[in-house]
């Protein structure tokens, strides 16, 4: 996984509603947590399977949350992350 797929998926992971199954859902529609992150409203809002108000959420968090920033913070305190995509992610 690259730097932005784990920069762009723990933010959306910040987002309150957005847990495994929705993710999963949003990763196989767009492929990648970057794409996800920066796809249209209108895009966000036609993924089947999704309840409209985690789209919503959605969509509003991604107006609140900058991913960098909080990639930012996070290194600045030693914090790495790790996705499940990741070789390092624990077993």
């Amino acid at each position: 996984m690259t730097h932005n797929d784990a920069l762009y998926i723990h933010a959306l992971r910040s987002i309150d509603g957005i847990g495994d199954g929705t993710l999963t859902r949003l990763l196989s529609h767009f492929g990648n947590g970057e794409q996800v992150w920066l796809a249209s409203d209108e895009a966000i809002d036609v993924i089947p399977k999704i309840a409209p108000e985690r789209k919503r959420a959605i969509i509003n968090g991604r107006k609140r949350i900058d991913p960098e920033q909080v990639w930012q913070d996070l290194q600045a305190l030693g914090i790495t992350l790790h996705t499940k995509g990741d070789s390092t992610y624990p077993v």
